[in-house]
């Protein structure tokens, strides 16, 4: 029987009830048998049969004499043809797995989201290198119209900016590029929330509504006397026809 196959696993006990059931001559998987053992040991009892794959076995204290009167402390199942014995897991080690591979996975959606986000602090910085090579370039070119200048105000001069026409070479738009792809590439997978509507804008959609349903009741309303005005034309031509002939 399964109870004696379960006998030769890891997880029985020789000091159980059973093992005193058998030296008796009873069968350890009768319930009656199991009542008239003593009282706190443990025994094991076959709790569920689904034949031939699958048998669950319960590890039990005894309280009483009474059916019934015993405190579960584990569960193991037997599998399969080849009968492999396994212990059931508590109800804490399954949250504790299900907590910790939720975690694996926010961990590892947090990671992606870090090297999908990586190469735009580097492209910021080589931009703002670019912005003070253009700003220093213009105030050199400030300097020398300030020093080519023959007469005037040099120091006027000076303080003019020379106009540096904004014109991005090969790398920079290379840089700006690599730099929208990312921010539009980060905010595809992880789109911005829609923040709630104020109240004024809830009136305002609101508002928007009821004029817009009473322009649908207003455009029904003057079908339904176009139409009313065609079928009345329609009834008069009948009668002023009829009244030639």
């Amino acid at each position: 029987t399964a109870l004696e196959y379960f006998e030769r696993s890891p997880f029985f006990d020789t000091n159980s009830n059973n093992t005193a059931l058998r030296v008796r001559g009873l069968n350890p998987a009768d319930e009656a048998a199991l009542r008239t053992g003593l009282m706190d040991r443990l025994e094991f009892a076959l709790a569920e049969t689904h034949e031939p794959h699958l048998y669950v076995v319960r590890k039990q204290q005894r309280i009483s004499s009474a059916a019934g009167r015993a405190a579960i402390s584990s569960y193991y199942y037997i599998l399969g043809h080849e009968r492999y014995t396994y212990q059931a897991p508590t109800l804490h080690a399954v949250v504790n797995a299900r907590l910790r591979r939720a975690m694996h996975h926010v961990r590892a959606g947090f990671n992606r989201f870090k090297d999908d986000i990586g190469p735009l602090p580097r492209s910021l910085i080589e931009h703002s290198k670019q912005q003070e090579a253009k700003q220093q370039l213009q105030r050199e070119g400030s300097l020398i119209a300030a020093m080519d200048l023959e007469g005037g105000d040099a120091a006027a001069a000076a303080a003019k900016p020379v106009a540096v026409p904004e014109v991005l070479s090969t790398s920079e738009q290379e840089y700006w590029e690599k730099t929208d792809n990312i921010i539009m590439h980060v905010l595809r997978r992880y789109p911005l929330p829609r923040l709630p509507k104020s109240k004024a804008e809830e009136d305002k959609a609101k508002q928007q509504q009821q004029q817009a349903q009473q322009q649908r009741q207003q455009q029904q309303q003057q079908q339904q006397q176009a139409q009313q005005q065609q079928q009345a034309q329609a009834a008069a031509q009948q009668q002023h026809q009829r009244a030639n002939s």
